[in-house]
């Protein structure tokens, strides 16, 4: 028998060779083949991976030079064309001096180069020193701040003050004012009162002065007094009106010489310089003047 896989000769149920069954094939023939089945769709656009590239730094900033330098280099080149263009030929001399130029600002430009280079050292440095400062920055501010305030506190404390100081005092200027403008008013009724004053008036003027000068004596009282001498009561009233006397300081003096002699609660004494012919308000007065 033929395996009908290998073409081996054998005999038995299985070929030795590849061990296919006999009679059988290792194809399959009774397989149909298969048509339209579906297809896998294509897939387009697709994310792309994503590749962590670098990122480009950014170009360095580019270094200013002089226009000292330039407009040297540029006279030079003027120089040079001007002498070539007018003999044609350079003459040693004038190569010399134009190697001198040449080495000199050469030089210059290295010179230039080296302050370029300490400038932007010292502007890495100040950078670095701001950026240190920055925390700083905000404390400094709010302490200014802070000092401002209080410095405007005072100042306006001080304005208020300088203020009611100033109000105050243009108060008392005009309170002597109207003081000293009562007191000329006064002295020229007097004035006047006493050039016109009859014969009686003046001599109860002149008693009235002369009780005032050794014991005090109420307005009232003082009236009473010069009608007692005789006088009459318009003449008596003149005399009191025009004697100059403060019946407040009156009232304190009665209350000392009623204490030097005897013994007064307070509202006593208030009662015998009401009785006296003083006014409770003068009363008062008195008492609180003596200490009472």
């Amino acid at each position: 028998m033929r395996c009908t896989n290998c073409g081996t000769e054998f005999e038995g149920n299985f070929c030795p060779s590849c061990g296919t069954p006999a009679g059988k094939s290792i194809f399959n023939t009774d397989s149909k083949p298969v048509f339209n089945q579906p297809q896998p769709e294509p897939v387009f656009n697709q994310p792309e991976p994503a590749f962590n590239l670098p990122t480009p730094e950014p170009p360095a900033p580019r270094k200013k030079v002089p226009l000292r330098l330039i407009f040297e280099i540029a006279g030079a080149l003027l120089l040079l064309i001007f002498m070539f263009s007018s003999f044609g030929r350079v003459s040693k001399s004038d190569y010399m001096k134009l190697k001198d130029d040449y080495n000199s600002i050469g030089t210059k430009a290295e010179q230039y180069k080296t302050e370029i280079a300490q400038l932007e050292k010292v502007e890495e440095e100040y950078t670095a020193y701001k950026k240190r400062m920055e925390p700083y920055e905000g404390l400094e501010a709010s302490e200014a701040e802070a000092r401002k305030i209080a410095a405007d506190k005072i100042t306006a404390q001080k304005k208020a003050e300088d203020d009611k100081k100033k109000a105050e005092e243009e108060k008392k200027a005009e309170e002597e004012k109207k003081a000293a403008a009562e007191k000329a008013a006064q002295e020229e009724a007097d004035r006047k009162a006493k050039e016109s004053a009859t014969m009686e008036q003046k001599n109860a003027l002149s008693k009235a002065s002369s009780y005032l000068a050794y014991t005090a004596f109420s307005y009232s009282g003082l009236i009473e007094q010069l009608e007692f001498e005789g006088f009459s009561t318009e003449s008596s009233t003149y005399a009191a009106d025009n004697c100059g006397a403060d019946w407040n300081e009156q009232a304190a003096k009665k209350a000392k010489s009623y204490l030097d002699y005897s013994s007064f609660s307070r509202d006593g004494l208030i009662d015998q310089l009401i009785f006296e012919g003083f006014s409770a308000e003068q009363a008062e007065y008195g008492v609180s003047a003596v200490g009472y």
